[in-house]
């Protein structure tokens, strides 16, 4: 997890500065978002084991 948010951090800089983005590249940037927000979503969903 750590990885894909350096990742969307990574992009999100390219983007501020104004870096020129292929199509590729804002695909993966996408598919990178969308992995995070699946993944809190996923987790958010989770029961949480109950402590003995």
């Amino acid at each position: 997890m750590t990885h894909s948010v350096g990742n969307c951090v990574k992009r999100v800089a390219v983007i501020f500065f104004q870096n020129p983005v292929s199509f590729i590249n804002s695909l993966g940037t996408a598919a990178a978002l969308a992995g995070v927000f699946l993944y809190s979503r996923a987790k958010r969903l989770k029961p949480k084991p109950k402590a003995a």
